[in-house]
């Protein structure tokens, strides 16, 4: 089962590509295109699931990026035959960020690969709670 992650910012959008155990962070688009590219990989690699980052507080409460990514979610649900589901997300893009400046990146050069990278930590763990758990995980968009 193929499955798409995303990290949907307020300029940025992150994207990545998960399958069996593997995850990947593909691009990252511009917000005003993002949509549209989301559905046409989805398209292209037959994607069975969409997982939309929902970045909660660490407290997990609600915050304007949590309202922003589910109208997001919904809108992509709107218009997608693919299943859409949030999943939380709490420090994707700090981990995402961790992850670059260890691999000797500055955070600032490597702006553009962070929601990518941010992106395949969703997919990630989408997988590993499907192997986990048995059972594919995320609340419906």
């Amino acid at each position: 089962m193929i499955c798409i992650g995303v990290d949907p910012g307020q300029k940025r959008v992150g994207i990545a590509l998960g399958q069996g155990e593997l995850a990947i962070g593909i691009k990252t688009v511009d917000r005003a295109t993002a949509v549209a590219e989301i559905l046409q990989i989805a398209e292209e690699k037959a994607a069975a699931r969409i997982y939309v980052g929902k970045p909660t507080s660490l407290g997990g409460g609600e915050t304007k990026s949590t309202t922003d990514a589910a109208e997001f979610a919904r809108e992509l649900q709107g218009i997608s035959s693919v299943p859409v589901f949030m999943l939380d997300e709490r420090l994707t893009s700090t981990q995402s960020q961790r992850n670059l400046r260890e691999t000797g990146h500055s955070v600032k050069s490597s702006r553009h690969v962070i929601d990518a990278e941010a992106a395949r930590l969703i997919v990630e763990l989408a997988i590993a709670c499907k192997h986990n758990c048995g059972e594919a995980v995320g609340q419906s968009a």
